[in-house]
């Protein structure tokens, strides 16, 4: 195995050898349009392979590619430079915002406080973030275990249905969207969604839900990675992106106003599943415009990239039976009394498999940072302003951090006894959900959910995939660039 040392340069001595912006490798800017060529029509490279494009730059430039694609931006590809960015000792760290959704919710300044915790930074930001901090703990999403499971088990009674006889369920990412709607709105919105049923009246309005948290992910992509035509006529992007948000600002009022009844009714306290909603009501800081706004934001975050990791995960598994069938025997000897918090944290291959998954087929794009101050990464001077983006899903393939990276090889996240997990690769390598004060605010949730899924799909059936190989593409996360067509042999 790989094992990391870390660096021992100092940061004066960086400072002192440092080159200049200037002098970074990249592909020639143009005048006024900068690199934008290079993703046009007649451009080399499309938005939706952009990681294709960025491990073709870096095989031309190396460690460090300077870009401009509007904005200044430097591509890192040394997990070095990428922990640096998390040690810059900035209060409130910059991320590049979805500005057209910032641009919607400051026009309904009725509706909205602010643009919320993904199109805001600084001290609004900070302001959110703080309110929601509590769902981090991780007893936090552990309370909410035994309903989670649930709608696992929910989401394998489904699979029962519709691929029945081990006939192949196509597309089985637009389930997994389901199965994460479900399983995370039963936090936001305090009940479940109904999205779990096969018929009956729940159908017309889960499809809703549905369409409007695909159309929220799909607008965001189309908006984030195109011109910004936008800013000067409502697109048919933005015409989408502002009627999926206000679907889903009709429904979290009306849960918030179903909550507050239900709170008030004798005996109901934060044991139930409106824990979450309770907490956000006691915060005396937040307005309710801001509580709704936490809670469809928190909602959206926690589908595609969750959905994405466990379709990647079975994936990998069904490319892999010997690693399947050995999971299964892990995971059966450890739930031989049942399903728990403790019987999932001594799943130790459970955790390697996932965690394997996420290094070789991540959902998660990498870390980007925008410099409040100058900072010295791979040797060069940068400037405040620039966008730097920690590119972990092309990190994660390179032979001198793992080896035969290519491989789905769960065991190398053990101990030479396979009784630990373990990191002996570089820790910045793999981040599937970010790292410091701005990491993935529902990653325990996001946890949870994947592993009760995975954990039920394995006991339940045998997952097998037959067709190319799958590769991803960019959306808002890096989604599967086929149809997952799977097959569940019932075990």
């Amino acid at each position: 195995m790989v094992r990391y040392r870390s660096s021992t340069v100092t940061v004066a001595n960086e400072e002192s050898t440092a080159k200049a912006f200037a002098s970074i490798p990249g592909p020639t800017r143009l005048p006024v349009i900068g690199n934008l060529h290079l993703f046009s029509r007649f451009g080399p490279y499309s938005f939706d392979k952009l990681y294709d494009a960025y491990a073709d730059l870096h095989k031309q430039y190396g460690p460090v590619v300077r870009l401009d694609l509007g904005i200044k931006m430097l591509l890192l590809f040394s997990p070095e430079d990428i922990k640096k960015l998390f040690y810059l000792g900035e209060r409130y760290p910059n991320r590049p915002m979805f500005e057209a959704l910032r641009h919607y919710r400051l026009k309904r300044s009725d509706a909205y406080s602010c643009g919320g915790l993904v199109s805001e930074n600084g001290e609004q930001w900070g302001r959110l973030r703080k309110a929601v901090n509590f769902i981090m703990v991780p007893q936090f999403s552990q309370s909410y275990f035994t309903a989670q499971a649930g709608v696992a088990e929910d989401f394998v009674s489904r699979i029962h249905k519709i691929a029945d006889s081990g006939r192949e369920v196509k597309d089985f990412i637009e389930e997994l969207y389901r199965y994460t709607e479900e399983a995370i709105g039963l936090i936001c919105f305090g009940k479940r969604l109904g999205l779990m049923s096969t018929s009956g009246p729940q159908q017309e309005f889960s499809g809703q839900l549905s369409r409007a948290a695909d159309d929220t992910m799909q607008a965001l992509a189309d908006s984030l990675l195109s011109f910004p035509w936008w800013k000067i006529f409502p697109t048919p992007t933005y015409k989408r992106l502002v009627r999926s948000q206000e679907f889903f600002r009709r429904f979290a009022e009306k849960c918030v106003q179903e909550a507050e009844n239900k709170l008030q009714e004798p005996g109901q306290d934060s044991g139930n599943e409106l824990k979450f909603l309770q907490r956000l009501f006691e915060d005396k800081m937040l307005k309710r415009s801001d509580i709704i706004l936490l809670m469809t934001e928190i909602f959206s975050s926690g589908i595609d990239a969750t959905g994405n990791a466990i379709g990647f995960t079975l994936y990998n598994l069904s490319k892999k039976p010997e690693v399947q069938e050995k999971l299964y025997q892990d995971i059966q000897k450890h739930s031989m009394s049942g399903l728990s918090t403790d019987s999932i944290s001594k799943m130790i291959y459970l955790k390697a498999c996932i965690q394997e998954s996420h290094r070789l087929t991540p959902a998660s794009g990498g870390i980007a940072r925008i410099l409040q101050s100058t900072a010295v990464l791979s040797g060069f001077q940068v400037p405040e302003n620039v966008l730097c983006i920690g590119l972990q899903p092309i990190i994660s393939l390179q032979e001198q951090h793992f080896s035969d990276p290519l491989d789905f090889k769960p065991e190398r996240w053990l101990n030479a006894n396979q009784t630990q997990y373990t990191i002996n690769s570089h820790p910045y390598c793999v981040l599937p959900f970010s790292h410091g004060i701005r990491r993935c605010v529902g990653q325990r949730f996001a946890e949870q959910e994947i592993r009760l899924c995975l954990i039920k799909i394995i006991q339940n059936f045998r997952v097998e995939y037959e067709g190319p190989d799958i590769g991803s593409r960019m959306r808002l996360s890096l989604v599967p660039d086929k149809p997952l067509n799977l097959k569940f042999i019932k075990r």
